[in-house]
């Protein structure tokens, strides 16, 4: 037991010495940039940006993010997307042949559940949308943001490694041999 008491001793003022002393001239409730660093990363305008992406399918039929794309995709994304665009031979409809935000051609009626932001690293984000139309069946929509500045933009739709960004990647280096899987 006394040993036990030591040892947390001993533990608590050698973290208390490590950390470093408060500024002296800091307000209280001051955040210094040490406790900046540890604070978690705000993640709410990565849901918000999804938010409002699925926000304008309920309010416009035609909507498709891809007539913008640097309006709602990151660098690396809008990248892959005119590379694709790039390699699509005359005549083709090329890479996109569905919407990967709803896994459908047409979301007219679609209604989507939009998750919380769940921070992924230092400025990255992931949040998953839960679809439905008429029918009690949910489709998943998992979404994954960068943040560019203050920002944030998607960077790859679907799972894992056979989201959009790969799939797109794989057309553009073999239009004629790309697939999902």
């Amino acid at each position: 037991m006394i040993r036990t008491f030591a040892c947390l001793s001993l533990a608590v003022l050698t973290a208390a010495a490590c950390s470093p002393a408060p500024a002296a001239d800091a307000a209280p409730g001051t955040v210094t940039p040490i406790a900046a660093a540890k604070a978690p990363e705000d993640v709410a305008g990565a849901r918000a940006h999804v938010q409002a992406l699925y926000d304008r399918y309920a309010a416009d039929e035609i909507f498709s993010p891809f007539g913008k794309p640097a309006e709602w995709f990151d660098a690396e994304f809008v990248a892959a997307l005119k590379a694709a665009d790039a390699a699509t031979p005359e005549g083709e409809l090329g890479a996109i042949d569905a919407d990967p935000f709803c896994s459908c051609q047409d979301p007219t009626g679609m209604k989507a559940v939009v998750g919380e932001a769940v921070s992924t690293g230092p400025g990255r984000a992931e949040v998953v949308v839960k679809l439905s139309w008429d029918d009690p069946e949910h489709n998943r929509v998992r979404i994954e943001l960068t943040r560019s500045g203050a920002r944030w933009r998607i960077h790859d739709v679907g799972e894992g490694e056979g989201g959009m960004l790969a799939y797109l990647r794989r057309y553009a280096a073999n239009p004629d041999r790309a697939s999902w899987d």
